[in-house]
């Protein structure tokens, strides 16, 4: 083996005389001669005296690593916020090292932001200079459910909580508190989420399943998809604009394009939030606007007070009567096809719903 020559040999002095502990460089041996007062020549500072590898004890090793601004990049230990040298990605200064009280369950980059989420409280880490970085730690306890569940969009940081799936930007915002109660949102299993973001839509797929959570932010609302296949994990590629799943079925496993076929649309199945009226009333017609046809049949279910009550399926969007001798208070829409629909409405009269 051929060893090639070597071009420089820095020789550095450890000035152990000063309060400042620094090693400078004297001069260099290949291209230098050693002065005759070496404290003259001094130099820079040895730059590499603290860098230092991330942590490690196994089976524990940095995880999350992610590229934050300035060419700096962010992972986690434990409760550490490991940042490293700007442009040196493999250089994790301890005197970079942000603290949180909790274990870190994952982070993530929204602009200028590095935000934290842990099993209590979220954090933001700011700043342009690694040594003069700040972290601080936000005011309300959202412990995150699920470390593959985070995802960095242009909203915010998105990611599952007990209370429901949170966005965290300038502010922070439960973005399922209209739609599900903590004790429905406990129900969707979201600490099993794989997710990722895509057509301005949040998808969380609990892993190992065909089941998904999707969170629409063009058109507010939510609904889930349940595919014929397990999904695994889930990928967003850039440059194709295409999401891609990991899916297994009976054993055998692929990598499939998600909504590539529009030929062939899988059927999907929507449900409302809760809507709860002032009184006991009966509901007693509806109005399906859509491309729903004899051919193509949408499926209606109507829950009252958290009971099936109708099941019907509709081909036009003409007015259709709704089953009588009974009141309720809380009132739910469920919607099975494969078709385009518009808007849907009840109403307790044929006069009250000719006039939306």
């Amino acid at each position: 083996m051929r060893v090639g020559a070597i071009s420089s040999t820095p020789v550095y002095d450890i000035d152990v005389d000063t309060i400042i502990d620094d090693t400078t460089l004297l001069y260099d041996a290949n291209t230098e001669v050693a002065p005759n007062n070496l404290n003259d020549k001094l130099h820079e500072v040895l730059p590499t005296e603290t860098w230092a590898k991330p942590p490690e004890s196994e089976p524990i090793f940095m995880q999350g690593l992610s590229q934050y601004q300035n060419g700096i990049m962010a992972g986690f230990y434990k409760n550490q916020v490991q940042i490293s040298e700007p442009l040196i990605p493999y250089a994790y200064p301890k005197g970079f090292t942000k603290t949180t009280d909790y274990d870190i369950v994952g982070i993530g980059v929204y602009q200028q932001s590095l935000v934290v989420l842990t099993k209590a409280y979220p954090y933001i880490v700011q700043g342009y200079d690694p040594e003069t970085m700040i972290i601080e730690k936000l005011p309300y306890k959202r412990a995150c459910l699920s470390k593959r569940g985070i995802v960095a969009t242009q909203h915010g940081i998105i990611f599952p909580s007990k209370e429901g799936l949170c966005i965290i930007s300038r502010g922070e915002n439960l973005i399922t508190d209209k739609v599900y109660r903590k004790d429905q949102w406990s129900k969707v299993n979201s600490g099993q989420f794989v997710s990722s973001f895509y057509d301005n839509k949040y998808f969380g797929f609990i892993e190992g399943t065909g089941n998904a959570f999707v969170l629409d932010l063009d058109e507010p609302g939510i609904y889930q998809i349940n595919l014929p296949c397990n999904v695994h994990d889930i990928y967003l590629e850039p440059e194709d604009d295409a999401l891609y799943l990991l899916t297994e079925t009976a054993g055998q496993y692929s990598i499939q394009s998600f909504d590539s076929d529009l030929i062939n649309p899988l059927t999907y199945t929507w449900k409302s939030k809760v809507f709860e009226s002032p009184n006991y009333i009966n509901f007693s017609c509806g109005k399906i606007f859509g491309n729903h046809s004899a051919a193509n049949p949408l499926r209606f279910k109507l829950y009252a007070d958290g009971v099936l009550k109708e099941t019907r399926n509709i081909t036009d969007e003409q007015i259709f009567r709704l089953q009588p001798g009974y009141q309720a208070r809380e009132w739910e829409i469920q919607l099975e096809g494969r078709t385009i629909v518009e808007s849907v409405t009840i109403a307790t009269s044929i006069e009250e719903i000719k006039n939306v």
